[in-house]
């Protein structure tokens, strides 16, 4: 079930049909109050402002998550630091920078790098660099350019 309610659009609709539930439970216990103590008429827009403020804020997350969506922001699981120290550890790379990771949606994220090769490199400096990103993170896309390291280029200090 977790895994369905991934999709926002799916979990926004679960809030949403869980909240009319709740709301309606609020509407019964308002009413049974009402039966038996009909002085009591200011329970059912008690019981329907409780059960609204708590539908309110489960919907925090969803809109927190949307937004980071919208604005392409990095996943909360994503440590952009380990995958630098990551890639800093493959033999032949000599730098990384311009390190971005965006959620596209709520379970698929994109990385773009750029990683500055020193030349000494076995095989494949792409191949290589890709698989060590996947094998500890699943990006949906990822692009990664390879820069070459000639003697008028140094390494780039982090900014």
């Amino acid at each position: 079930m977790f895994c369905v309610l991934q999709n926002i659009s799916i979990r926004s609709a679960f809030i949403h049909v869980v909240g009319d539930l709740v709301q309606s439970f609020g509407v019964l216990v308002a009413a049974l109050i009402i039966r038996f103590k009909p002085t009591w008429v200011y329970a059912d827009p008690i019981c329907s402002f409780l059960f609204a403020v708590i539908t309110l804020f489960t919907t925090f997350n969803i809109l927190h998550s949307t937004i980071s969506i919208l604005m392409e922001g990095a996943p909360r699981e994503v440590d952009t630091n380990a995958i630098r120290d990551e890639l800093l550890d493959v033999p032949g790379v000599a730098d990384v920078h311009s390190l971005r990771v965006h959620s596209l949606t709520t379970d698929v994220n994109a990385i773009t790098v750029h990683v500055l090769a020193d030349g000494k490199a076995k095989g494949d400096l792409l191949e290589i660099v890709r698989d060590a990103i996947q094998r500890c993170y699943d990006f949906e896309y990822m692009t990664v350019q390879i820069e070459g390291l000639s003697p008028f280029t140094t390494p780039l200090l982090e900014h």
